[in-house]
């Protein structure tokens, strides 16, 4: 989601053409969006543990009704960008919070959640940061590269210093080697 957010008009002009690049900003901002809803889904299931549906019930209207608010704005009174942004925005606080209830109503440090996901974020901006910086020497082309380059030097650190992710990978890769072995 960080080469996305930091590339995204970039890399949709080298991949799709120059008339995509309204589209990569586009996507660029509904990366922020989905980077959050990556971190919502594995505690989506939070309050049907705790049998708290009907919390997450009066949530979810209250979402849909401030998105269905920002949208019928948007549209009468605001730019597709402004639009968007306000949007995306919106999403992502109301996302922060339904994070923070859940992780509180399961009895997880707020702190302890926080700090796991700023060392993600820093080590993605270490690795992508320089490229976005010095994207005007390495021309579109290289901006691509060096993104795939930054997403396999992260797989790497990740191999290296993550045995959950180490072991995620381990068992995929047995499971292929296992289904491939004939009968």
């Amino acid at each position: 989601m960080f080469i996305l957010i930091l590339l995204g008009p970039m890399l949709f002009g080298v991949i799709f053409g120059q008339e995509w690049i309204e589209a990569g900003v586009y996507a660029q901002i509904l990366a922020v969006w989905n980077l959050f809803g990556f971190i919502y889904s594995p505690l989506s299931l939070v309050f049907s543990i705790f049998n708290r549906q009907n919390i997450e019930f009066f949530i979810n209207i209250f979402i849909i009704s401030g998105r269905a608010t920002i949208l019928l704005i948007g549209a009468n009174f605001l730019s597709p960008r402004e639009t968007l942004i306000i949007f995306v925005a919106f999403s992502v606080l109301a996302v922060i919070t339904l994070i923070a209830w859940m992780l509180r109503l399961s009895k997880v440090s707020i702190f302890w959640a926080s700090k796991i996901m700023l060392k993600y974020i820093i080590l993605s901006c270490i690795l992508i940061v320089p490229i976005r910086l010095t994207s005007s020497f390495l021309g579109n082309l290289g901006v691509v590269f060096a993104g795939i380059f930054a997403v396999i030097i992260y797989m790497i650190i990740l191999l290296i210093f993550e045995p959950e992710f180490r072991r995620l990978i381990s068992n995929y890769f047995n499971k292929v080697k296992r289904s491939k072995t004939p009968l």
